[in-house]
Order: C-alpha cells, then sequence, then structure tokens
C-alpha cells in the first residue's frame, strides 16, 4: 500500500538513519570549526608586549565563542559522543588561551574555563567507557590525542603555584588519577605511548615541587613558540624531561 503508515520496524530504521545523518553533519561541523579555530589563531599569537595582536586575539576569541555557542544549542545533551565531540572542540579552542599573554584582559578566568573543560573531558571519556563497552580500548586516535591533550592541561595547571590556591586540587587529584588509569587501559602493550605518558604523568604527580611542572607565578603557565618558521609549539613540561634525565 502506498500513503500508509510505515512498519514500526521501517519506521525505527529511518530513525536510525536520521540520527546518523546528523551526527555525521555534526561532527563534520564541529571539525570544520576545529579547522578554523587553528587557522585563525595560530598566526595571531602575540609576541612580547604586542597589545595590537593580544586585541586581535581577544576579538577573535569572542567570534570563535559565539560560533561555539551555536554548535552547543543543537548538541543533544542525551547524545553521549556528540557531547564528547562539542567538549574536545572547546578544549581545542580554550587550549590557545595557554599561549595568551598574562596581562590580556580576563586571562585568569579563561585559564580556569579551560581547566574545568579538560576535567570535563576526561570525565566524558571514562563515562563513555562506561556505558559504551570498549570506549578507551578501541577509541579511534584522535581521540587519544585529545585525552592526553586534557590530562597534560590539567597536570600543568593544577600544578601552577598560583592557580594551585585558587582550584580543588583534591579534585584535581583524583581527575588525573582517573585519566593515568584510562591511559594504561588504552595501552595495548607494555611499554606503549599510552602506557609511558601514564607513567610520566604518575611520576609529574609525585614530585614534591609542583612548581617543576607548573611554575611559581599566573606568567609561568604560559607556553612558548618554539619555532615561528615551522609554527610548532613546544611545551614547557616537554623541556623539563631532559632536565630531569640530567640529574
Amino acid at each position: 500500500m502506498h500513503g500508509g503508515p510505515l512498519p514500526v520496524a521501517q519506521t525505527a530504521d529511518l530513525s536510525d538513519s536520521a540520527a546518523i545523518g546528523f551526527s555525521f553533519a555534526y561532527h563534520r561541523r564541529i571539525e570544520q570549526f576545529r579547522l578554523r579555530v587553528s587557522s585563525s589563531l595560530e598566526c595571531h599569537v602575540p609576541e612580547g608586549k604586542d597589545d595590537a595582536r593580544a586585541d586581535e586575539r581577544l576579538t577573535l576569541y569572542r567570534l570563535l565563542n559565539m560560533d561555539m555557542a551555536d554548535l552547543e544549542r543543537e548538541c543533544d545533551p542525551e547524545n553521549a559522543l556528540n557531547m564528547w565531540y562539542l567538549t574536545a572542540a572547546k578544549l581545542h579552542l580554550r587550549a590557545f588561551h595557554l599561549l595568551d599573554d598574562v596581562t590580556t584582559e580576563g586571562y585568569k578566568d579563561r585559564i580556569i574555563t579551560l581547566y574545568l573543560t579538560a576535567q570535563r573531558l576526561v570525565e566524558l571519556s571514562i563515562d563513555n567507557d562506561t556505558q559504551r563497552t570498549g570506549f578507551c580500548d578501541y577509541c579511534p586516535f584522535f581521540c587519544y590525542q585529545v585525552f592526553t591533550c586534557a590530562a597534560f592541561v590539567i597536570l600543568k595547571i593544577l600544578m601552577n603555584g598560583y592557580f594551585r590556591s585558587i582550584i580543588n586540587v583534591s579534585a584535581g587529584t583524583r581527575i588525573l588519577e582517573a585519566a593515568i588509569a584510562a591511559l594504561r587501559k588504552i595501552s595495548v602493550v607494555n611499554n606503549d605511548l599510552p602506557a609511558r605518558i601514564g607513567d610520566v604523568i604518575g611520576f609529574f604527580c609525585a614530585l614534591p615541587d609542583t612548581t617543576v611542572v607548573g611554575g611559581v607565578t599566573i606568567g609561568d603557565l604560559r607556553l612558548i613558540t618554539a619555532s615561528k618558521e615551522k609554527n610548532e609549539y613546544e611545551w614547557s613540561v616537554g623541556r623539563i624531561l631532559p632536565a630531569l634525565r640530567k640529574k
């Protein structure tokens, strides 16, 4: 019959197809947003006291946050994977705050927002692993990269002397311990990269002097540009490893 109601099974299939199509389109929009963030902010890194470039960067943040708000309004909070990808996009945008000059307007608030975003991504990853068997075992490499970024962001800010006096250190430490356990679960063979990264984070967490990783002042948190020609960025934590090996 034509024009009659569809069978229940066929209706369900169409509903599932529509949901899959929406998720695919939504994830594509998120990836386009991430590319826009990178292309916009990588070429506007302030050098020293460059007030004009810093002002341009703040304007870009406002515009990109408006785009993020649009994505957030479209996200179904019941779709766990969509929420994870949205949070990953937020982390991608807010991680650029670590390159900002400390004297720019709202710097402290932006860093705290970044910290909370990184915490949220770790929590969502663990929740997804609990609710969707195999998230940590079979997550795409991109998810592993973002998860590792979130863990190092938490470590960096948690170990900073200035922010350590503001944030909840006990809660942050518990999140890092959960991240280490998740990295070990992602690991497939002994001493592979996820396992080693988990060991590195655990080693830094156990240091008696936390400022070795995060620095003492609010200004110590800022990352430095490693190579303007190649547009590569260097984490301060990456420069600590060789020094520790020499001791």
